[in-house]
């Protein structure tokens, strides 16, 4: 989760008056409504704006550190509602510029992987040790130097719910530590250009003999976990189309692109060389050791599934209020699957199937990558979506950083409470 990095009347016209009463009652009160409606939107706004604002304080007390902005956008069944609180050294920032979604991509790809199993294309309860339906091409290699610690007992639903057992070599140090460092840190700090394939991640993993415990009886968040699902989702689209697919490939053919039944912005980087953002961008900063870093340019090509993924607020909240609310292209029972399904052991949060539930607030998912956090979310009891966005973060103090994913929970609280919800 964490890584650094008018009316016009053209002829007068004279009723008699014994329907001009009417007529005139009516005018005043449809002026009235509209009079109210538009006072009521404005007040709901300025009071959003309030509550974003205060947040952005909350941080900044948090953090003891100028955040360059605080940005939300939450759709409503009263109307939209955004707002860029900006700190003395920051500009504002708009629904629509790019920014890296990093883990929010997991939401996507459990979204790719079940609608698959929709499709009949393979089922979430299959070890990844079996055979692709309809093939004789497994999940997953089986040359010897990829056998990682109990492999044979995972399956696909174990991975999506992070109850696999698979180490992350790219957040954890506390198996593999290289000069302090996570073994991603490391190579991409040796080589900013080299793209991290799931085949060097499974090498290390068995050559280091690296594993969180048997599978389903452990939870722990892994981004090498995601991984394997996104070589899954390459074999399977492959198998299916008789040539040569890529996970971004699936996406683009039945997720996001335009042929998608929610066309979205969101594309998945799959080259080391695509490290600049589309613009309008966002720049984000990471405080670490002592300094500012402002990042413009990140190698996220390593993160295939796990948190490859670009889009714009906008993008992310059209996502996760069309998924969660049946429109888009998972059926009710997948989304009872994917929001419902969870794994032993949970600790911080809820997690199913690439999906947090957010107490009070709905499901989605968060995501921290390149210097910016940001969270997405959508409560199908009231309608309401919430995207948030936040260019910084403190990667030098680990508590710190987790108490400012929480505030994020805490603001799309307040956002909602000052609009009514």
């Amino acid at each position: 989760m964490f890584s650094r990095k008018t009316l016009t009347l053209t002829k007068p016209i004279f009723p008699r008056m014994k329907s001009l009463k009417p007529l005139i009652l009516s005018v005043i009160f449809a002026c009235t409504a509209t009079s109210c409606a538009t006072q009521k939107s404005v007040t709901d706004q300025k009071n959003f704006e309030n509550a974003v604002t205060q947040m952005h304080s909350r941080l900044e007390d948090l953090v003891k550190k100028d955040v360059p902005s605080f940005n939300v956008l939450m759709k409503t069944p009263k109307g939209e509602f955004f707002y860029s609180a900006v700190g003395k050294n920051g500009k504002p920032v708009t629904k629509n510029d790019w920014f890296r979604i990093a883990s929010n991509t997991k939401n996507l790809t459990a979204t790719a992987i079940l609608k698959m199993m929709q499709d009949g294309w393979l089922n979430i309860d299959d070890k990844i040790t079996q055979n692709i339906p309809g093939t004789n091409i497994s999940y997953t290699s089986d040359e010897p130097e990829l056998q990682f610690p109990h492999r044979d007992l995972i399956t696909i639903k174990e991975l999506l719910q992070h109850n696999a057992g698979v180490y992350d070599l790219s957040n954890d140090t506390s198996q593999l530590n290289i000069g302090g460092k996570t073994y991603t840190d490391f190579i991409l700090e040796k080589d900013p250009l080299h793209k991290i394939t799931t085949e060097e991640c499974l090498r290390i993993l068995k050559e280091k003999n690296l594993t969180y415990g048997v599978p389903n009886t452990v939870y722990h968040y892994s981004n090498v976990g995601y991984y394997i699902l996104g070589d899954i989702i390459s074999k399977v689209y492959s198998a299916k189309s008789a040539a040569k697919k890529s996970y971004a490939d699936y996406l683009h053919d039945y997720v996001t692109g335009p042929a998608a039944k929610v066309p979205l912005q969101v594309r998945f980087v799959d080259s080391p060389y695509d490290q600049e953002l589309p613009s309008p961008l966002v720049i984000g900063s990471i405080y670490f050791d002592g300094e500012l870093y402002a990042v413009e340019k990140e190698n996220i090509a390593g993160n295939v599934a796990g948190g490859n993924g670009i889009g714009t607020m906008e993008d992310l909240s059209k996502y996760i209020s069309t998924l969660f609310s049946g429109k888009n292209v998972l059926n009710r029972k997948s989304i009872e699957l994917m929001t419902k399904s969870y794994g032993v052991k949970q600790d911080r949060e809820k997690y199913a199937l690439g999906t947090v539930t957010f107490p009070g607030l709905g499901y989605g998912h968060h995501g921290t990558l390149a210097g910016c956090m940001s969270e997405m979310m959508y409560d199908p009891e009231t309608g309401v979506s919430v995207v948030i966005l936040i260019p910084f973060y403190d990667f030098s103090n680990m508590d710190i950083l987790i108490q400012s994913h929480d505030m994020m929970k805490t603001a799309a609280m307040e956002a909602r409470r000052s609009v009514g919800y």
